[in-house]
């Protein structure tokens, strides 16, 4: 733990990262034909894949312990997005037998980075009783509805879910997701405020006017490794983490996760604040109900409980739009042991450190109060985003 709580000229770095307040996606930005024109071949995938964990792995980004004999599933599970247009290629991570982490790379260049998540927990879903849970939920819903073959998808980053496609008698066939944690029907909206369910994609980020400077980022980050054999020699990759795995705490509910990943960012300051305070202070409270019961925190809120309460941190924090996001200012943040707050849409999580190849890929090293901690793709992810309005806070 870093002590260093009430020193004012300490900074602390919030990203809130890929969606403004108002920010209503498009059904997809880019034209689906661009994206399954740059569909990446599942070999050239695995390759990079089984590559960039032997990496990471011997540079000590991953416990060796877990991971040193470790074995990567060959063939991958084929996530979509919500529209039905590839996104990720998933492998498992297998260590004598049990699953200890994944591995999600870009089905499509257009993401701009082969990589885009390296989970280093386990993947808790069963995927076997998902379907036969979600086919008895349909049943019982959409009574005498015909329904489709089921995909699965990533229906708001990094969530999975299972989508069907509903039929009623004399209506239109309509989207349904499952989602695979929690079994419930996930609304067909945007989420607009933290812990909201809802739907968006990826490739809501993508413009079509992007797809040169996205594929040149590809480009230079696959110049890393060798796809034209199975024979890889180790490429320097270079990190810093700055808390150890305990540091993970679970959100109680769906919708602190500004309060619980406030609990760990506080812990690493020197603070011991419990859940309760920090909502009170961020006032994360859903006041339609009686009694009131926990809700999400406007972004003046979260900041308030860092910047301006007497009750909170008493750090220096501002916020700046996401697409000035710079990976040499990122860096110093985390070599002056200070860390981030990284949000993506009705979703935040904490950011411990960075990690990148020397003339490649650049990653940040997040815990998820979702449960699990993982590597993610700064181009993938935050550099591109979802929202042209999304903002960051840094001190």
């Amino acid at each position: 733990m870093n002590a260093k709580k009430g020193m004012r000229a300490l900074s602390l770095l919030l990203v809130v990262a890929l969606v403004g307040v108002m920010f209503v996606p498009a059904v997809s930005a880019v034209d689906a034909k661009n994206v399954g024109k740059y569909y990446v071949n599942p070999e050239n995938s695995y390759l990079i894949a089984k590559q960039t964990l032997d990496d990471f792995i011997s540079s000590g980004a991953l416990d060796n312990e877990i991971f040193a004999d470790s074995q990567l599933s060959k063939d991958p599970m084929i996530i979509y997005d919500s529209n039905g247009l590839k996104l990720f290629h998933q492998y498992e991570i297998k260590q004598d037998g049990k699953n200890v982490g994944l591995i999600r790379m870009a089905a499509s260049k257009v993401l701009g980075s082969p990589l885009i998540m390296l989970q280093e927990t386990p993947d808790y879903i069963n995927y076997h009783n998902v379907v036969t849970k979600s086919e008895e939920l349909l049943k019982s819903t959409f009574k005498d509805a015909e329904c489709s073959e089921p995909l699965w998808v990533c229906y708001s980053y990094p969530k999975i879910g299972i989508m069907y496609e509903v039929t009623k008698k004399g209506s239109e066939a309509e989207k349904v997701i499952i989602d695979a944690n929690n079994l419930y029907i996930v609304p067909d909206k945007y989420p607009q405020n933290p812990g909201d369910a809802g739907i968006w994609s990826l490739y809501d980020g993508v413009e079509d006017d992007q797809i040169t400077e996205r594929l040149d980022k590809w480009n230079m980050e696959i110049n890393v490794f060798n796809i034209s054999s199975n024979s890889h020699k180790s490429k320097s990759f270079h990190y810093k983490t700055l808390w150890a795995a305990g540091s993970l705490e679970t959100q109680p509910n769906n919708y602190w996760c500004q309060v619980t990943t406030a609990k760990m960012i506080a812990y690493w300051y020197g603070t011991s604040h419990s859940l309760i305070h920090i909502a009170n202070v961020m006032d994360a409270w859903n006041y339609s109900t009686m009694p009131k019961s926990p809700g999400g925190a406007t972004d003046s809120e979260e900041e308030y409980y860092y910047d301006g309460s007497s009750e909170g941190l008493q750090m220096n924090a501002v916020r700046i739009d996401h697409q000035y996001f710079q990976w040499l200012d990122f860096k110093a943040q985390i070599n002056n042991d200070d860390v981030i707050v990284s949000s993506i849409p009705s979703h935040a999580r904490a950011c411990d450190g960075y990690g990148f190849y020397d003339s490649g890929g650049q990653y940040m090293h997040i815990y998820d109060p979702a449960g699990s901690s993982y590597w993610e793709s700064v181009w993938g992810v935050t550099k591109y985003g979802v929202s042209k309005d999304s903002s960051i806070f840094i001190s």
